[in-house]
Order: C-alpha cells, then structure tokens, then sequence
C-alpha cells in the first residue's frame, strides 16, 4: 500500500508538531525578554546625589532590587540597585522613613547612606566602569540566551531521534 505524503493522521501530527514548535519559540521569547529585562540600561555621565526619607522597596527579580525615595517637596523617585553597581550589606525593608543619601547615574544606584551609615558600597567608581560592567551584563545575558536556544534545540533533535528509532523497532 503507497502512502502519500500528510495523509490521515499525518494532519494531526504535524499539527502537534506546529503546537510545539510554536511553544518553544514563545519560550525561548521569554527567556530571552527575561534575560534583557534584568539588565541595566544606559548609565548616564553625571554622578548625581538625591536625599530624602526612604519610602518602600520591592525585589524586581533575582538580579535588581527597587526602593523609592520621597523627596522634600514630597514627590517620589524609583531607584534600582544592581549588583553591578552596588552591594547592598544591609537589609532595606526596615529602614522605612528614615533619611537616606543615594548617589546615582539616572536610577541605577551605586551608593546610598541611610542616618550617615553606608548601606549600598560602590563597585564602580566612575561612568566609565559602570557602563563597562553595563555591557558585561548584556553579554552575559545574550550568553544566556544563546545556551537556552542551543540546549532546546539538541533536547528536541534528541527526542526526534529518539521518535523516529521508536518506530523503525
């Protein structure tokens, strides 16, 4: 008996097989979005220093931690600290209302001072190495990606070796 080509159920296993490849490109995307969303952005030239009264903190991933600072005139501003840029020492959830200096490029931290104690310690000193550790991030974020995309495509080349030597038994 000849069999042509996507006869019977030929549909439906390409069908799953469109599903599947389908899956995986939506979740290689959000590995990759994950990967790009935990890196910092571009660091700007001007250190700037901002004091206030320390306001709320949230963890954004594993990678950056956000708190807000509430200026004189009461407006309020989001940091992010990255451990690229700062080590925190100390624990920031219970330092709500009290006066903090941070010292920062845009909203990256690189040094905050809660009552004259230093809580987040640089580990850069100037823009230059900031950015430079901006784009080993980014490196290493693509790095990630790059080992995602290859170590599910040999899973799925090995599952369809595997498919197509249970058939030929």
């Amino acid at each position: 008996m000849n069999r042509t080509f996507l006869e019977g159920s030929d549909y439906r296993n390409l069908l799953f097989a469109a599903g599947g490849c389908f899956g995986v490109a939506v979740l290689l995307l959000a590995f990759y979005w994950w990967g790009y969303s935990s890196t910092p952005g571009q660091v700007e030239d001007q250190l700037l220093t901002t004091e206030g009264k320390f306001f709320a903190v949230s963890s954004d991933s594993q990678y950056s931690l956000s708190f807000l600072v509430e200026e004189s005139g009461g407006g309020l501003i989001k940091f992010v600290a990255l451990p690229a840029y700062t080590s925190i020492t100390k624990a920031l959830r219970y330092r709500r209302g009290e006066n903090v200096v941070v010292k920062h490029y845009g909203q990256l931290v690189v040094e905050c001072r809660f009552s004259g104690v230093e809580i987040c310690s640089p580990r850069c000193t100037d823009a230059s190495e900031c950015r430079m550790k901006s784009f080993e991030a980014q490196a290493s974020s693509l790095k990630r990606t790059i080992w995602t995309v290859l170590s599910v495509g040999v899973i799925l080349l090995l599952l369809f070796a595997y498919k197509n030597k249970a058939r030929a038994c």
